[in-house]
């Protein structure tokens, strides 16, 4: 340290001295360092003087590190559904360790979720406090590439309707969707909403769920809100992205922004099932004009029980019982909404997948069996949709997990690519932001150790991480499968999201005249006129687009 009255402007040195925060150069501050002089070590959980490197057993409970979830904790060791909660804390108050849905849960309504319960050592059975309680009856049922809707409602646990107002957070995963929207807003009291934001500070302590919508009511003229209970607070409206088929369920979460005073708020988060639609209702296989294709079109009709399934079932058939065959084609209904008018009906949408499933193309597929105010009505447009159905896994797919040879961050904040020696900084963290902001942020020490990826970099990223070798040059596009990009979208975090276009830029500094050029890829979703080989051909760039929503590739050396 300096001494007493002094600093580093009174150094007479050349170069002037400087203060060593880092004793042992290890990427410790001396001031968290339990082991300012060691390189090799810098923490003690138990306080036994060996370091935690050294230590293989670091809270002595007989169970090495390596296969101790809490290894600073000896009366845990095992989280088998890896949500942060012990498998015992679990079983002891009645939760499932084999679910991590539930941490996300408020089982007393107390304002504290589980994993808070657990963290604070509280009884998640046993309330602490009044609360407001923001809660859905009912989740969405989300069909790939389809929109869905929740309702979500309000009360108190003392019933008192009249208190000062609400702020909360709704968080949401954007890999997964087009667009999230609040609609039909409570207008009482009612303050502002929102647009999407960037959660970079974690409200709601899921990494995953990476942005939020704030909505907010406030009663001016006292503690009168919001008059009577329960009340309707607003509708979620989801649009998803086909990628969605790979996930189980859909989680949307919330966070507190203000609560009534004496109060806290109980929000647990919904998890909202994903439909893996599919025309093969009775689960033989495949789908069939005779079988399913009858099936769909009698329970259009409103047909059930045993005039639903006569003759009907494939004898090598997973669902034989009417109720069972019912209850699956009610719940792909949103997905047998084939002409995309908004209604799913068995002179329509029924005829038009009996025929396709019997062979029909062209005119003969679609002819009087498209609703006229129908978003879908091209045949081959409708043979594809259909087709899709056909052959579609109901148990979804895997989502994207990361190649040999790169992690992704604790924090989720960026991948490394151990390959090339660089970090990957997640696009969220710099979507909305133009290339000029970036760079004043760089040059300010705001993304101290980041710059703009190069070409090539990028070149080496999507060969590291796909297989396939790429030449991206100047001003030019990447033409990438759909699944490729869907992936690559995924590993890296949400890009740009304008209208149904998804869009990646890459930025490359060293242009001819001095100036930024930049290397886009585009995930086509169908804008007619506008394509990956459009980008490419035409040096496109994100003014001539209209998209001023994009996020910049920034790397840096590895701090692995």
């Amino acid at each position: 340290d300096w001494n007493p009255g002094q600093s580093a402007s009174d150094s007479t040195s050349q170069p002037p001295l400087e203060l060593d925060n880092d004793d042992d150069n290890d990427g410790y501050d001396d001031s968290v360092d339990v082991f300012p002089l060691d390189p090799s070590e810098w923490a003690d959980c138990e306080g036994d003087s060996i370091g935690d490197n050294a230590d293989t057993d670091d809270d002595n409970d007989g169970i090495p590190d390596a296969q101790d979830t809490f290894p600073c904790n000896p009366a845990y060791s095992q989280d088998s559904d890896g949500d942060g909660i012990p498998d015992t804390w679990e079983l002891q108050y009645g939760l499932d360790p084999l679910d991590p849905r539930d941490a996300y849960f408020d089982l007393d309504q107390d304002g504290y979720l589980n994993w808070e319960e657990y963290q604070m050592g509280l009884d998640p059975t046993v309330s602490d406090r009044a609360a407001q309680i923001v809660f859905v009856d009912e989740p969405a049922y989300i069909v790939p590439g389809g929109e869905a809707s929740l309702s979500v409602q309000y009360s108190t646990t003392d019933t008192n309707p009249n208190l000062s107002g609400l702020g909360i957070r709704v968080h949401y995963d954007a890999r997964y969707v087009s667009s999230v929207e609040l609609t039909n807003i409570f207008s009482e009291s009612f303050i502002s909403v929102s647009a999407p934001q960037e959660d970079v500070n974690d409200f709601d302590g899921d990494p995953q769920t990476d942005r939020y919508i704030l909505v907010s009511w406030a009663s001016i003229q006292g503690p009168i809100w919001p008059g009577s209970l329960p009340a309707e607070l607003f509708d979620i409206e989801i649009e998803s992205v086909e990628g969605i088929s790979c996930l189980p369920y859909y989680p949307i979460r919330f966070s507190v922004s203000a609560a009534a005073t004496g109060y806290n708020v109980s929000a647990p988060s919904v998890y909202n099932p994903v439909m893996q639609a599919t025309l093969d209702v009775d689960g033989d296989g495949e789908a069939a004009a005779l079988t399913d294709g009858l099936l769909i079109i009698r329970r259009l009709f409103g047909f059930s029980g045993s005039t639903l399934i006569n003759g009907s079932v494939a004898q090598s058939a997973e669902y034989q019982s009417a109720p069972a065959i019912a209850d699956r084609i009610d719940g792909f209904n949103g997905a047998f909404d084939i002409d995309a008018d908004g209604k799913t009906e068995a002179l329509t949408d029924g005829l038009l997948i009996i025929r396709r499933l019997f062979g029909f193309s062209g005119t003969t597929l679609v002819a009087g069996s498209v609703a006229s105010d129908g978003a879908r009505t091209d045949a081959t447009a409708i043979a594809r949709y259909i087709d899709a159905l056909s052959s579609a896994d109901t148990n979804g797919g895997s989502c994207p997990s990361l190649p040999d040879g790169m992690i992704d961050s604790n924090d989720g904040t960026y991948l490394t690519d151990l390959n090339s020696g660089l970090d990957w900084r997640d696009v969220n963290l710099t979507l909305g932001l133009s290339f000029n902001e970036v760079s004043t942020k760089i040059l300010s020490g705001d993304l101290i150790g980041w710059r703009f990826a190069t070409i090539p970099e990028i070149n080496t990223l999507i060969s590291n991480f796909s297989g396939i070798e790429f030449d991206v040059t100047t001003y030019g596009g990447i033409e990438l499968e759909n699944n490729e990009i869907d992936e690559l979208i995924t590993l890296l975090g949400p890009t740009s999201i304008q209208g149904s276009e998804r869009i990646v830029w890459g930025f490359h500094s060293t242009g001819p005249s001095g100036n930024s050029t930049r290397s886009a890829w585009l995930r086509d979703v169908g804008v007619e006129g506008l394509t990956d080989t459009t980008v490419a051909n035409n040096g496109l760039t994100d003014k001539s687009l209209g998209l001023a929503d994009h996020g910049s590739f920034l790397v840096r050396e590895t701090q692995l």
